[in-house]
Parts: structure tokens; sequence; C-alpha cells
């Protein structure tokens, strides 16, 4: 999520906020609960289920889109894919630790897909640039998609339309936090960034 959608957030909050100094960490999404459970994190941003411990505001809900190489049978249209489409191809994720996965995991045995278990991307980046050397096809989340793998020319990206293949991304923080209104301030900001990007 950061790497597209904080760059645009953090540069308009600047514009508003000149002082307004927010130091970011990238981590894997359990262990950025801990650390907020902890108080080691004022903020995280991270996936909305399992909330309920902490006070949060809804950043943005995402499609997931299929993205394949050009030249895959998937590559002659824009048009929203079905899951019987993915039935029996190979879907690409990031590492098993990852939330993104455990959800592509659960969608492949829906769909009467596989889980690629060859190859693990560390990053969105990698898994897509998988997806264009071969017949597997990765599963990205819209802002992604939208903001970087519908550029690349060698790629066909789809969304898929299934009420199972979104998730809702929120900012989240401690219930004892003083800062509550300020911190719905800054969810909003984020969401606003966030409807540009899928424009």
């Amino acid at each position: 999520m950061g790497p597209y959608l904080l760059p645009p957030a953090l540069r308009t909050l600047h514009e508003s906020y000149p002082d307004l100094r927010i130091a970011v960490y990238e981590e894997r999404g359990r262990n950025l609960r801990a650390q907020l459970r902890d108080g080691q994190l004022d903020l995280i941003i991270t996936l909305r289920d399992g909330a309920t411990d902490f006070a949060h505001t809804d950043i943005v809900t995402e499609r997931l889109y299929a993205c394949s190489a050009h030249d895959d049978p998937f590559g002659g249209s824009t048009a929203p894919l079905k899951p019987k489409d993915l039935q029996g191809r190979t879907l690409l994720s990031l590492g098993r630790s990852h939330r993104l996965t455990r959800q592509v995991a659960e969608l492949a045995r829906e769909w009467d897909a596989e889980l690629s278990t060859d190859y693990e991307g560390t990053s969105l980046d990698a898994i897509r640039a998988m997806s264009a050397m071969g017949d597997a096809v990765a599963i990205l989340p819209s802002l992604y998609a939208v903001s970087e793998a519908k550029s690349d020319p060698g790629l066909a990206v789809r969304p898929i339309d299934s009420p199972h293949a979104t998730r809702t991304i929120a900012l989240m923080w401690r219930r004892t936090a003083p800062q509550h209104s300020a911190f719905q301030a800054l969810g909003k900001r984020f969401a606003e960034t966030a409807e540009l990007i899928r424009i």
C-alpha cells in the first residue's frame, strides 16, 4: 500500500501542514498490529479484517485484478474476468505471511485455480514481472493495478468480477489515543488520495 498511496497523500498533507512530520515504516500486517498494540507505532495502514481491537477509518475498498502476459488468452480484452475464467490457472501472489496471499489462496480454492508454490514474490512489482514472463496470473490490488501495472504495455490487466475479490484497507490506531479526531481526518485525506488514484 505504502509505495503507491503514501507519496501523493503525504505530498498534499505537507502542502497543508508544512510542519507536520510523519515517520513511515514498512512491515507485514501481523507485525504492524503488534507494534500498534504495544505503543511502538501510533497508526497503521492495513487490511480492516479483525480490526475490533482498534479504532479505525476505512481508506479504500479495492477490487482485485488479474495480471498476465499480453499474449495470454486474457490479453484481448479489458472487460472484468469471471472466476470461471481463472479455473485451472496458476495464480501468483506474495510470500505466505502476507494477508493478500492468504486471500488469494482462499480464492484459488473457491475458483478451482492453483496458488503457485514455485514462486512467491517479495513485492507486487516482482509478481507483476513474473506474470509477464509466463503462464501464471498475478493477483493485484486495484490501486497498484491502476497506478502501476496498467501502464506496462507487456501486460493484460483486468478486474475480477467477484464479491470475494475485494479487500478493505483501513487506517488504525489505539482506542485510547487522544488524537482520535486528527487520525480520522488523516484517514479521510488518505481516502481522497486513493479515490484520485483509482479515477
